[in-house]
């Protein structure tokens, strides 16, 4: 189930122009429902890359500069951290995008809320694959920018699928 939605949104990072052609035939729910398994799937992974790189890290510093690390205290800060880490992906991807989009539909007043929202999901996409790694963020950002325009160029032929909420007013 998520390995065939992650092979849809690396087919669709391959060619997103056809991508966003294709969301004239997907209802906002199935957008929605891939948009957050992504993201949780996200929120794992950034807490685990940050419990395995901060237990290597400690390993490190304990086996190369004989620092006495005591491995109670950093699992009990680790488990906070991890826990943080999970819920501000989540609140990130849900709260911060809605926020986010609020003013883009007053930029952009032509195109539906719910078409904007489904193209904000599938813009979002490097983020969601590839944003466990901190270290990629700023580029990542600036490719979901690149496909967020792409996917409003392309909005302009999309029609309303018949059996969604985008018929809805």
């Amino acid at each position: 189930m998520i390995k065939e939605t992650i092979k849809k949104r690396i087919r669709f990072l391959t060619a997103p122009k056809e991508g966003f052609n294709q969301l004239k035939n997907t209802s906002l729910e199935t957008s929605v429902a891939e948009y957050l398994k992504l993201m949780i799937l996200l929120s794992i992974a950034a807490a685990a890359y940050i419990f395995i790189s901060s237990m290597i890290r400690s390993a490190y510093l304990q086996a190369f500069f004989n620092l006495d690390i005591n491995y109670w205290f950093m699992l009990n800060y680790l488990m906070g951290k991890v826990t943080s880490t999970m819920f501000f992906y989540f609140f990130a991807g849900t709260f911060i995008l809605f926020f986010i989009s609020l003013p883009l539909k007053l930029i952009m007043p032509k195109i539906r809320y719910v078409n904007m929202l489904q193209i904000l999901f599938h813009s979002l996409t490097p983020i969601l694959l590839f944003g466990w790694i901190p270290e990629l963020t700023p580029s990542l950002l600036v490719w979901a920018i690149f496909l967020f325009t792409t996917g409003t160029k392309t909005y302009k032929d999309m029609r309303v699928s018949k059996n969604s909420i985008k018929n809805r007013d």
